[in-house]
């Protein structure tokens, strides 16, 4: 029997070992696997990855019924974006704010308003470019 891992969203790592600086580990351990019966049997299958709040484990759930499942493709950076001295302000800003809560809750808060900023200008700087990327006409905006 072949199995194959069940399509998931949320956050990358679902261990860590709650241990601070260079010793703290993170890890992708809790997983779902099905076959491919399963996967005839229920085709909108999908995994959700919580955050980890209370154990060194991130709760799981499989969905069966998951027509609404999106999947976002991940924003990349690119060499030019780097070159940017914007770029590296919107960073500087992102990791000096002052954030509360625990060290896990502030790392996680710096690097979702980083992302933002930093894709929020990129996509701003594509279009300035002349580049259009994709837009939600698009027709690879169906397989992303």
């Amino acid at each position: 029997m072949n199995l194959y891992d069940v399509p998931a969203k949320g956050p990358k790592f679902t261990w860590c070992n709650k241990r601070d600086g260079i010793d703290r580990l993170f890890e992708h351990l809790d997983k779902a696997y099905a076959s491919d019966d399963w996967f005839a049997k229920f085709p909108d299958v999908g995994v959700t990855h919580y955050p980890i709040q209370f154990s060194d484990h991130a709760p799981i759930e499989v969905n069966v019924f998951l027509n609404d499942f999106k999947w976002r493709r991940p924003h990349k950076i690119e060499a030019w974006n780097l070159e940017m001295n914007e770029c590296l302000d919107i960073i500087k800003k992102g990791w000096s704010a002052k954030i509360k809560g625990s060290v896990d809750e502030r790392y996680l808060r710096k690097i979702s308003w980083t992302r933002k900023r930093l894709k929020g200008w990129s996509l701003e700087k594509r279009q300035e470019r002349g580049e259009s990327g994709m837009t939600s006409t698009s027709p690879w905006r169906k397989l992303c």
